[in-house]
């Protein structure tokens, strides 16, 4: 059978698998054959340059995300933040569980 573009970027993939008339186990290339025929993903080359430019924002606000619990932590005294328990920090800091591995690296 021949099926115009349209028919096959429109067509959901359990559809075309029935159509096909093939197993489950196939349908992941079925997928990837329908996207990239389709074209659902875009240029791999833009992908790259977006995910830097992601990447490069992520560094930058890891950083400066550093240097304010830093800069908080000064204030309590050497002593005070080398002896004190991860979780104490979290709570001075007023910070969520998911920057613990931040504030150890800050410690």
């Amino acid at each position: 059978k021949s099926w115009s573009h349209d028919k096959l970027c429109t067509t959901k993939l359990q559809d075309l698998m029935d159509i096909l008339g093939l197993p489950d186990a196939l349908e992941g290339t079925v997928e990837m054959k329908q996207n990239a025929i389709c074209k659902f993903f875009p240029d791999p080359e833009s992908v790259v340059k977006r995910s830097s430019e992601v990447d490069s924002l992520m560094l930058q606000s890891f950083w400066d995300t550093v240097k304010e619990i830093a800069n908080k932590l000064k204030e309590r005294g050497l002593d005070f933040v080398c002896s004190a328990k991860i979780q104490e920090l979290l709570d001075i800091l007023g910070v969520d569980d998911r920057l613990v591995g931040t504030v150890k690296f800050v410690q």
